[in-house]
């Protein structure tokens, strides 16, 4: 019966049947719209890279739209092994090695700075992980691939001096 009336659609026929359509996608839409997991995800922001090749890594991501009850749950950590060779991504020494911190750095803005680092020196260039972010209601894993700069030789007679960020954010 209802292909019959299908095949017979004229006029107001259409018009109600374009109606019938559309309720569930705006359903599906208001749904979404009232989840907040979905309007308050967390995201990741720009990678840093503080170190050189032949030194240990140390580099920083800030993580962006982090509620103030979910700064207190988040959790970094790379990835396994086997979701490396998923990814199709290398699994290295560096990520295997990979220690994390987060720190608070704006609870009113939702922002935070998640710190990677290693205690052997980084040989490659090129450093691919796959890092998961945890949080009280969500996760997500996302791949990023760090360049690693190379480290300037000293000519004789140069001092030269590393420069470390240490300031202290507050809220």
């Amino acid at each position: 019966a209802v292909i019959k009336s299908i095949i017979k659609l004229r006029g107001a026929s259409v018009a109600i049947l374009l109606r019938f359509v559309r309720l569930p996608l705006w359903v599906a839409l208001v749904a979404a719209l009232l989840n907040p997991v979905n309007l308050y995800a967390a995201r990741f922001g720009p990678t840093q890279v503080l170190s050189h090749t032949g030194q240990p890594l140390k580099a920083k991501i800030e993580i962006f739209d982090v509620t103030a009850d979910e700064q207190g749950w988040l959790a970094l950590e790379a990835a396994p092994e086997h979701a490396y060779e998923n990814a199709s991504l290398r699994y290295s020494r560096v990520a295997q090695e990979l220690q994390t911190s987060i720190q608070r750095v704006s609870k009113e803005k939702g922002k935070v700075v998640a710190w990677l680092t290693t205690s052997a020196p980084v040989t490659d260039e090129f450093v691919d992980l796959l890092l998961t972010l945890t949080w009280s209601t969500g996760r997500m894993t996302e791949a990023f691939t760090l360049l690693i700069p190379k480290h300037e030789k000293m000519v004789d007679g140069d001092n030269i001096a590393a420069t470390i960020d240490t300031r202290e954010f507050s809220d």
